[in-house]
């Protein structure tokens, strides 16, 4: 896989998780104000990890509409 597609690998499987991608990794794939705009709409939450990383991840009632999120992403 290429740099590109081995990105879209891991942010539609990652945001998909219960444990989310890191929000660091997000900011530096994806447009942060698309991340901020989903963000706002509830489309992804933020999950607190340890040390202070907090990750992102696609809600379970968003799930019906996961696709159409990780589109925007991408």
């Amino acid at each position: 896989l290429s740099d590109r597609d081995a990105a879209v690998e891991t942010l539609m499987l990652g945001l998909r998780t219960a444990e989310g991608l890191p929000e660091e990794w997000l900011r530096a794939h994806c447009d942060p104000a698309v991340l901020e705009r989903l963000l706002a709409e509830g489309a992804l939450v933020r999950i607190p990890r340890p040390a202070g990383r907090e990750c992102l991840r696609i809600p379970e009632d968003r799930f019906f509409v996961s696709d159409d999120i990780i589109r925007d992403l991408i």
